[in-house]
């Protein structure tokens, strides 16, 4: 995991008096704590990973019908969603799960025959109707069974399934646990290469001074597109969980 070294500080501190990082102000809402003299402060910024299972699945499916009169168009489309829903069900999706009330305004469309005889009269008006299927059940494997079935229609447009966690706090816990120890560990690294050792932690915060999704990105750019873990659409439904966290360190001569 990427550690960012944002400031090793190294000056002669008066008893009492607090230590400021490099560009950092008195209106910081996290002081720092007053150094001891023959202390230094390291500043390291971590990112701790953990991955939970997904335990919600969601699939959205749009059918569309067609007809010479809107009422025609309306009903093929009615009919679609019905073979959708008989589908999920025959997948193991419960009906509670099925959503199928999105229904948007119809649309015509004009079929041109090209060349076209001037004596065959006006091209032909073709009525469509769209309607949205959308499927968010706890049942992952059948998402993913019924997701696959549906792609092999030509007739429906399938988009998932999206994975997610009910509740991703044990594993926003991981991740905030790993963290602290990849901070612990680029310290320890930094002190030995100064001929110190880290003597206590002053400070832990989640209020870094970086932009996220700069360090997200770069870090994918560099280590490549798994960099933080599968995504969640890839197989299996494991959910990265990412924990950012701030620790400064006092070291002290060995």
């Amino acid at each position: 995991m990427q550690i960012l070294l944002l400031a090793v500080l190294a000056a002669t501190i008066q008893p009492g008096l607090p230590a400021m990082p490099s560009g950092a102000s008195n209106s910081s809402p996290v002081p720092v704590q007053p150094l001891r003299p023959g202390e230094i402060l390291l500043e390291v910024n971590a990112v701790g990973k953990a991955t939970q299972r997904a335990d919600t699945a969601q699939i959205t499916v749009t059918v569309t019908g067609t007809g010479p009169r809107q009422a025609d168009a309306r009903a093929a489309a009615d009919a679609e969603v019905q073979r959708v829903r008989s589908m999920a069900l025959a997948a193991g999706i419960g009906a509670a799960d099925i959503d199928d009330s999105g229904a948007p305004p119809p649309m015509i469309m004009t079929v041109p025959s090209i060349p076209r005889d001037p004596a065959a009269g006006p091209p032909p008006r073709i009525e469509r109707q769209q309607r949205s299927i959308v499927i968010r059940t706890r049942n992952v494997a059948a998402a993913e069974a019924l997701a696959d079935a549906l792609r092999e229609d030509d007739d429906a447009r399938v988009v998932g399934p999206t994975f997610s966690v009910s509740d991703e706090t044990p594993a926003q816990r991981r991740a905030s646990a790993d963290a602290i120890a990849v901070a612990r560990a680029e310290a320890d690294n930094y002190a030995a290469a100064l001929g110190m050792r880290v003597e206590r932690v002053v400070r832990v915060t989640e209020r870094m001074g970086f932009d996220f999704m700069d360090l997200l990105m770069s870090e994918r750019q560099r280590r490549g597109p798994s960099a933080l873990g599968r995504l969640p659409e890839e197989d299996g439904a494991d959910i990265p969980v990412v924990a950012y966290v701030g620790v400064d360190f006092a070291l002290v001569p060995r």
